[in-house]
Parts: structure tokens; C-alpha cells; sequence
């Protein structure tokens, strides 16, 4: 927990995906020395196996200790509005960061993934979504543009179990809670049509057909 103190954010991701790597090393061999053991003691009695124990030693003494965790999901979202307000960002080390949260979730009633990260990252996600003050033919590029990022996220970054709750996040907000009102603009869809503006009817139609 000491090696987490008093250093950049960025160093905190990284301290803690190289300490876990490391530690799953001693895991794997503590768990060849107790090979035996597991063999015929563990799976007959249906105990805990030697890397889940391990892992979850991991959670609770590391990523559950008051002052990482609330950290480490603070470090997180900010790598996340970083990327989004066009920072560079280490986005591997996000991902593994993120892939750790699952591992550890084993035999928990409470995904670390879901309570650190995933939780706070879609209702950010919806706060950022929220502004609308856009005529339609704006807006329309504007959501497509939110939508091809978001989904560049979830195919470099945010992990997969995230993808469907992000699509229904993107769909309520820039589509159903907007689109009737900016559909009634006065440069609605009457006026595209009127005018002919098949590039933005084009859009709108890619919008409501998701």
C-alpha cells in the first residue's frame, strides 16, 4: 500500500499492474508447490482454490484499502475525460487496470470493475452526453460523432461488458431525450427536407435506425 502514496496518477496504474503481475507470479508457483494438495484435498472438499484465495487476499488488502480505492476509481474516470476532451492517454494501461478489476471480482457478490469504475463511468457518461443546445443539422453530426467515439473506446479501452449499457446510454440520450425536440426546431426535419440537405437527413436516419 506504500508504494501507492504520494506519486502521479499515472504511477498508480502502473505500481499497480506491475505489483499484480508480480504477485500472480508467486501465486502461480505457490500454487505448483501446493499442486498435491489442491489436487486431492481442495477440489475433493470444494474448498477454495489457491489462486481465487489469492486473489481475493489481492482485492481485499489492496484494492479495497480505504485510501487506493476510492483513488483509483478517480484516477480512472479522469483518464477517461482526459480522452475525451482530446488528451493523450495511456490507454493500454487503462485497459489492464480495468482487466485487473474483473480478475479480482472472483467469489464476490460486488464486481470491482462494476463498483469502481463501470458505475460512475456511465453516469458521467450521460452528464457529458447532456448538452444539446445544437440546431438539428449540428446536432445530428455532433451525436454521430459521440457515437463513433464512444464505441472507439469500448474497442481500444472499456471493456465489453460495458459495450451494451454505453449503446442504451447513447440511444436514450442523444436520440430519445433530444430528438423530438430538435426534430420541432425551426430548421427540423421539415426545412432538410424542404431544402434537400441529404447529407444531414442521411445522418438522422443512421441515428434512429441504431
Amino acid at each position: 500500500v506504500e508504494c501507492f502514496k504520494g506519486i502521479p496518477d499515472l504511477t498508480v496504474l502502473s505500481n499497480l499492474v506491475q505489483l499484480f503481475k508480480n504477485f500472480k507470479v508467486s501465486l502461480n508457483m505457490i500454487r505448483d508447490i501446493a499442486m498435491y494438495m489442491e489436487k486431492h484435498y481442495i477440489e475433493t472438499h470444494k474448498k477454495v482454490r489457491i489462486v481465487n484465495m489469492g486473489l481475493i487476499a489481492f482485492r481485499d488488502i489492496v484494492i479495497n484499502e480505504s485510501s487506493i480505492k476510492p483513488k483509483l476509481s478517480t484516477i480512472l474516470l479522469q483518464q477517461v475525460k482526459n480522452d475525451r476532451d482530446g488528451f493523450v492517454i495511456d490507454k493500454s494501461m487503462v485497459y489492464d487496470v480495468l482487466c485487473l478489476l474483473v480478475e479480482v471480482s472472483v467469489h464476490s457478490d460486488i464486481s470491482c470493475y462494476n463498483d469502481i469504475f463501470e458505475t460512475a463511468f456511465l453516469q458521467e457518461t450521460k452528464i457529458f452526453l447532456s448538452d444539446n443546445n445544437n440546431s438539428l443539422s449540428r446536432y445530428s453530426k455532433k451525436a454521430e460523432t459521440r457515437i463513433a467515439e464512444e464505441k472507439e473506446r469500448i474497442d481500444t479501452y472499456i471493456l465489453r461488458q460495458t459495450e451494451e449499457k454505453l449503446r442504451n446510454i447513447l440511444n436514450a440520450t442523444l436520440i430519445t431525450q433530444h430528438g423530438a425536440m430538435l426534430l420541432a426546431y425551426e430548421d427540423g426535419l421539415n426545412s432538410l427536407l424542404r431544402e434537400h440537405q441529404l447529407v444531414y437527413l442521411g445522418r438522422i436516419y443512421g441515428l434512429y435506425s441504431r
